[in-house]
Parts: structure tokens; C-alpha cells; sequence
């Protein structure tokens, strides 16, 4: 089995997505593994407690089948995990996992995070006002995870701001239903969902008015909006690979190389094109930092570097080293994950400079590169064997600098 690891910022949670077969066709499933047995609310199976929640995708090659055989299959996923069916708890949709939607949000200590799949080309329906008749293919399945714990009522008021968002998503893109077309979709005949609470404080109160109410509804909103955008190019700008990419350098003593690096980044947002930026020597908050969250899902950036300081004229720490070494790692595998078109590593060439990272390291990077990805360098003193091999290099050059006369870094401009 392939396996394709998903980042989330909730502690106690790992996700990836597992590629495998059924009768000769490939399924995918994403998995949560919990650290600790916990107590979910699944709409399709009630309150259960659980170590493994996830969600799987069969491709239209297995529709006719499943349909006869869903309680069968159903038996069958966790046992071909290697899972107890007891502690377990799944959704199945036929809306693709490469197209998983992600929301993540957060205030002061608490957390949350919704996994989305959506499809609703053929089954979206508004309730209250379509009959009930035969099932077309199509669901909006959610898993949302909460960092603070949640009483049974908490759980049962979250599926309500949950599908409240949800709809209100699908009212602003202004999907319709299948059945009504002259009325907006509320979701679809399939949708289900399942709430995965944490250790953190017990809320007994999930509603609109609450700060995680607040939070799991964006996070809805995020995750539903990007997994439609990405499923079915609805709301979204459809994404078109690149034919080639080439190896960009910014380097130079002048201001801009970050800058630089972030400009297209955005710009190749505007074309459905995903970056990983991952930040070197870098600790500190910068605006990009919070600019990203609305530019998700097409900007991640990721920092490896303490907020002090690297000294030049003295060794280098073992705690820096270790955090470049680990941001080389993370990039390497953003690199190769297929999930992104443009990678760029800031300021990674300072860190070769200061002895945190080796040439070869960089040079690695280089010959693995997908033929289709981008691959970024920033920093000042790049290498002159990096500049050699890259196929664009532009040097930032000071010719003058308001820092000279005590201008300190401002907030939007420098950081």
C-alpha cells in the first residue's frame, strides 16, 4: 500500500491518505489514528468509541457493485487496514480522496479541522422540497476534530453548525439541486459526518454564538469550498500543471528576495497552481504568515528556524541544524508529494552560508525534482555552483536603503 501523509495542526492526530485495491481497482482511504480511544458521533452509526476515523473512495468501476454489497464492504475496509471494525468508524463517498478539502482553525489554545469531500453534480437536492426517490451519485462527507473535549449535546449541536455551514457554502457558490434546478442545493441525499472531539476543556455548547461554533463553521466552509473547487472546478480556479519547471535563485544583498518569491506565489494562485514555501532561519511572525490563510488552498508555508538569531562567527547550534534539516526533509517531500506545483525554499541558501545545510544537500533537491515542479531558492551568498545549474538566477542589488537612516522594519513592509 502507497501512502500519502496529511499535515494537521492538531495534536494527537496523525492523518494520511492509503492507497490500496479492491478487485483489481484502486481505492483510497483517509485515515485518522487517534492517539487515545475516543467517544465520536458518526451519522451513520451513532455514538461509538473509537481509535481510527476516516473516509474512503471507491471509483465508478466499483458503483454497481457496492451498491449491492455496501454492508459487505463496509465489514471489509477496516479488516484490509489492518484495523479493528470495532474501533473504527468510516464514511464512504465516491468523490475522490486526491481532491480531500482541508480547514483548519484556531483561537488562543483552542482547535479545530475539517476534512471535506465533496461531489454534487448528480445528487445535490434541497431539503424540504425534493421528494425522496432513487439515489444518484453524489455526498458531502465532513470528519471534524475539535482540540477541546465535548459533551453528547455538543456533539449533536455541532452536526446542525456543520450542515448550517455547509449549506451556506454551497448557497454562495450558488450550487442547485439536480432535482429543483431553479432552487440552490442545501446538500446532497448522501451526506454524513462524523465529530471527533479532544482532551482540552469540556464545552457543552457548539452553536453559532460559541467561539468554537465560530470555528468549526469557517473550517467547514474552507474544507467544503476547496474539496468542491478541487472535485468538480466548482468556485475554484481549475488547476493546470505545469509542462516544465525550471530552477529560480534570488539572491543578493537587496530587499525583495522573500518578497519576490511570495509575489509569485500569488500570482500562480490565480492559475490553481499550489506552492509550499518553507521558511529557513526563519521564527518570527510575518504577515505572510496570516495572508496565507486566505489563500489556502494555494499557498502553504512552513517555518524552520528559532526566532533569535544565527551567529556567523560562531558554530552553529544543534537545535538550528536540526530545524534546517528537518525544513530540507519537509521540502523534499512536498516536492515529491504530487500535491504541489511551485516549491521554494527561503532563505535557504543563508542557511548554507551559516553551515546549517551543505551544498549537496541543495544540489539533491535539484536532481530529484519532478519534471513539472518549480523549485525556488532565496537567501543571500548563493553558491556559485547553485547559480551554474539554476536556469534563472536574478541578484537583489542595495543601491540605497531607508534602514541607513534608522528606519526600523515595519509591520506589511519587512515583516
Amino acid at each position: 500500500m502507497k501512502e500519502r501523509k496529511v499535515e494537521i495542526g492538531l495534536e494527537g492526530v496523525e492523518a494520511k491518505v492509503i492507497y490500496h485495491r479492491l478487485k483489481g481497482f484502486e481505492v483510497k482511504t483517509l485515515l485518522l489514528s487517534l492517539d487515545r480511544p475516543r467517544w465520536v458521533l458518526s451519522t451513520l452509526e451513532g455514538f461509538k468509541e473509537v481509535r481510527f476515523v476516516g473516509n474512503h473512495y471507491d471509483p465508478p468501476e466499483l458503483w454497481d457493485y457496492l451498491h449491492e454489497h455496501f454492508e459487505e464492504h463496509r465489514n471489509w475496509l477496516p479488516q484490509a487496514l489492518g484495523l479493528p471494525p470495532e474501533e473504527s468508524a468510516f464514511l464512504f463517498t465516491g468523490a475522490d480522496m486526491d481532491n480531500l478539502g482541508v480547514g483548519e482553525e484556531g483561537f488562543e489554545e483552542l482547535k479545530v479541522c475539517c476534512f471535506a469531500t465533496a461531489g454534487v453534480k448528480s445528487n445535490a437536492m434541497r431539503a424540504g422540497v425534493d421528494k425522496a426517490g432513487s439515489q444518484s451519485v453524489g455526498t458531502i462527507n465532513l470528519i471534524l476534530l475539535a482540540s477541546a473535549a465535548l459533551t453528547d449535546g455538543a456533539m449533536a449541536r455541532a452536526v446542525i453548525t456543520a450542515t448550517e455551514a455547509k449549506t451556506s457554502i454551497l448557497q454562495d457558490l450558488d450550487i442547485r439541486s439536480s432535482y429543483s434546478p431553479q432552487l440552490q442545493a442545501t446538500g446532497t441525499g448522501t451526506d454524513n459526518l462524523i465529530i471527533v472531539p479532544g482532551s482540552g476543556p469540556l464545552l457543552t455548547y457548539t452553536g453559532g454564538h460559541s467561539k468554537i461554533g465560530e470555528l468549526l463553521g469557517v473550517a467547514v466552509r474552507r474544507a467544503v469550498a476547496e474539496a468542491l473547487a478541487k472535485q468538480e472546478g466548482i468556485g475554484g480556479i481549475r488547476r493546470k500543471p505545469l509542462d516544465r519547471g525550471y530552477v529560480q535563485v534570488y539572491t543578493g544583498n537587496g530587499k525583495g528576495k522573500t518578497t519576490a518569491a511570495l509575489g509569485l506565489a500569488l500570482r500562480a494562485a490565480g492559475h490553481g497552481l499550489r506552492t509550499y514555501i518553507g521558511q529557513f532561519m526563519k521564527g518570527q511572525h510575518y504577515g505572510e504568515l496570516e495572508a496565507v490563510r486566505l489563500a489556502k488552498p494555494y499557498i502553504t508555508i512552513e517555518q524552520y528556524g528559532q526566532p533569535g538569531w544565527v551567529h556567523v562567527h560562531k558554530p552553529p547550534k544543534e537545535e538550528d541544524i536540526r530545524l534546517a534539516q528537518e525544513g530540507l526533509r519537509r521540502a523534499r517531500e512536498a516536492m515529491l508529494s504530487g500535491e504541489y506545483d511551485i516549491i521554494v525554499l527561503d532563505e535557504i541558501t543563508t542557511a548554507h552560508y551559516f553551515d546549517l545545510i551543505s551544498l549537496e544537500d541543495m544540489l539533491k533537491l535539484i536532481r530529484s525534482k519532478p519534471d513539472n515542479v518549480e523549485l525556488v531558492f532565496t537567501g543571500r551568498y548563493a553558491p556559485q555552483e547553485l547559480i551554474e545549474i539554476a536556469d534563472l538566477v536574478t541578484e537583489m542589488r542595495e543601491v540605497k536603503h531607508y534602514y541607513q537612516k534608522g528606519v526600523s522594519a515595519r509591520d506589511g513592509i519587512e515583516r
